[in-house]
C-alpha cells in the first residue's frame, strides 16, 4: 500500500549513526636525533649542569644525628624526588613537546645509543598499518559482541585512563 494513501506525505527521513564516531589512534614518531642530557633522578640542589667538570662533586647529605637520651626518635624522610629525561632540542620541538604536555598526550621516549645518530624513516602506525603488516584478517561482522566500543585506553599504570571522548558518570543511588 502506497504511503500517500494512508495520509503520510513523502517526508524526508533522517539516518544518523547508532553510536558515537570511535576515536582514530595513531602513532608516530616526532621528535629523532635528541641529545640525551640527563637521565634519573632530580639532582638534589636543581641544577642539571655543573660550571666545570673539574668542580668538587655533590656532597652527600650527612644522615641525622643519632637522639641522645635513648629516645627512638624517627627522622623525617626526604621527599620523594622526581625521575627526569632531560634533553636537548630545536625551539620547534620544545614547543611540540609543550603542546604534548598541555593536551595531555602520553609521551614515550625510545633512547638509542649515544654513538646511533640520524633521522630514522618511519611510518606512522594505526590500525590499517598493523592489519596489514601483521596480516591480520578482519573478522566477519556479527550481530553480537563480547565487549561494547572501547572508550578509553588502558594504561600501564593501574587506575590510570586516558578517555577518549567526554564521558559523564552520574552517581549511583542506593535504595
Amino acid at each position: 500500500m502506497p504511503l500517500g494513501n494512508v495520509g503520510i506525505s513523502q517526508l524526508p527521513v533522517i539516518i544518523a549513526p547508532s553510536e558515537d564516531p570511535r576515536p582514530r589512534l595513531v602513532t608516530q614518531m616526532t621528535i629523532q636525533d635528541a641529545l640525551v642530557v640527563n637521565v634519573g633522578d632530580f639532582p638534589r640542589n636543581g641544577r642539571l649542569f655543573r660550571a666545570s667538570s673539574a668542580s668538587a662533586p655533590e656532597a652527600a647529605p650527612t644522615p641525622a644525628p643519632a637522639p641522645v637520651g635513648g629516645t627512638n626518635a624517627t627522622p623525617t624522610p626526604l621527599p620523594p624526588r622526581p625521575d627526569i629525561v632531560a634533553i636537548a632540542v630545536s625551539p620547534q620541538e620544545a614547543v611540540v613537546l609543550a603542546y604534548y604536555v598541555e593536551a595531555k598526550i602520553p609521551i614515550t621516549f625510545a633512547l638509542r645509543p649515544a654513538n646511533e645518530t640520524g633521522i630514522a624513516s618511519v611510518r606512522q602506525v594505526d590500525l590499517d598499518y598493523i592489519m596489514d603488516q601483521y596480516r591480520i584478517v578482519l573478522p566477519r561482522k556479527l550481530p553480537y559482541s563480547i565487549e561494547p566500543a572501547i572508550r578509553s585506553i588502558r594504561q600501564l599504570v593501574a587506575s590510570n585512563t586516558i578517555s577518549l571522548r567526554d564521558t559523564v558518570t552520574t552517581p549511583s543511588t542506593t535504595p
